[in-house]
């Protein structure tokens, strides 16, 4: 009974003297005539890492989404507004143009815009570009790299055989940009609008006239009471677009994992994708035509939730216990974003990315 205790004792101090994160199995403990069986790893479950991370294969583009109703440049009204004719505005009053009349109004030239006989008309012409091609044809496309950063925690959950399985989980950061400059040839319109002056009133003879927003002051009619347009053939325009996006994402899923090799794991893993997108775009045109400069733009900033999935195969190597470098290839779709921004419209597609991976990741 004795040499039974002291052999108890024995093995139980074995056990507590056997390296960290090595104990035996309460089955193992050694009995007399007994082996111990296979050890069971109890530590160096988690790894933490961090990656710098390549997106591939996004696109990001502007696409004419309508005609540009286009303004002269480095001009505004009293108010601060652009011009809505290429020699003069009409706009809403302060007073929210009631009973159809507006003093809110201006002209350039008195002697081809008012009428020279009765003083009661004036006349406003207005040049619309259509695009016959997508503008901005070029942007972030599959020949494009983006870079990022990843930061992942798995968690072991078991083992079969060789074979490791568990769960992953990640947060990740993307920033997608771009710049481009790119000239357009496009039909040309422009449209000739009368409006008629206040009755018993006669327009004010300035050069220019400018009608303030608060008034009040001289009055004319709202809307036209004649129109006519005629193609003035095409015209080359200069486009400029930018985009700027911060994507904000996460994954989770379960993961498998198996030695190839020693010292070298391939895993594969899938799951739940998100992403948060936090992007803003503008857009500019202009066109020099006899004696002005016109010109559109517009622009504005987005946010969007995605969801998606994603699937990932890595590989890494053990340099030390505890340290591993790694490298893998992710693919992912969270969808596409389609924002119109005046007459143009931008398109992100993120339903098809490929990511590259490389960094380190610890054990413990």
């Amino acid at each position: 009974m004795m040499n039974r205790h002291i052999i108890m004792a024995c093995s139980l101090a074995l056990a507590l003297c056997l390296p960290t994160g090595v104990l035996l199995a309460d089955s193992d403990v050694l009995m007399p005539g007994r082996q111990p069986t296979e050890q069971v790893v109890t530590n160096g479950l988690n790894r933490l890492g961090l990656s710098v991370r390549l997106g591939y294969n996004i696109d990001a583009r502007f696409r004419a989404a309508g005609s540009s109703v286009l303004h002269p440049l480095g001009i505004k009204t009293p108010h601060g507004n652009n011009y809505n004719y290429d020699d003069g505005y009409v706009l809403t009053d302060g007073s929210g143009s009631q009973h159809g009349q507006t003093w809110y109004f201006g002209y350039n030239d008195p002697l081809t815009q008012i009428n020279g006989v009765t003083d009661t008309t004036v006349t406003l012409h207005r040049t619309t570009a259509t695009g016959n091609q997508p503008a901005g044809s070029t942007g972030v496309d599959s020949d494009d790299l983006s870079l990022g950063l990843e930061l992942t925690y798995s968690r072991e959950l078991g083992r079969k055989g060789k074979l490791q399985y568990g769960v992953e989980a990640a947060v990740n950061y993307l920033n997608v940009f771009f710049h481009n400059s790119s000239v357009t040839t496009e039909s040309l319109t422009r449209t000739t609008d009368v409006y008629q002056g206040a009755p018993g009133t006669h327009i004010p003879i300035r050069t220019p006239y400018q009608g303030p927003f608060a008034g009040p002051d001289f009055v004319i009619s709202n809307t036209p009471f004649s129109s006519s347009t005629a193609s003035l053939g095409s015209g080359t325009l200069k486009n400029q677009h930018e985009f700027n996006a911060d994507i904000w994402g996460f994954r989770l899923g379960p993961y498998l994992e198996y030695p190839l090799v020693t010292n070298f794991d391939l895993s594969i893993s899938g799951g739940l994708a998100v992403g948060l997108v936090d992007d803003t775009a503008s857009w500019s045109q202009r066109i020099t035509l006899p004696g002005q400069v016109l010109g559109a733009s517009g622009g504005g900033d987005r946010f969007d939730i995605l969801w998606g999935y994603y699937l990932r195969a890595n590989l890494a190597w053990q340099f030390t216990d505890n340290w591993f470098l790694s490298g893998g290839v992710q693919y992912q779709d969270i969808g596409q974003i389609h924002h119109q921004y005046g007459t143009q419209t931008l398109d992100l597609d993120l339903s098809k990315s490929l990511f590259f991976t490389g960094g380190i990741a610890y054990r413990f």
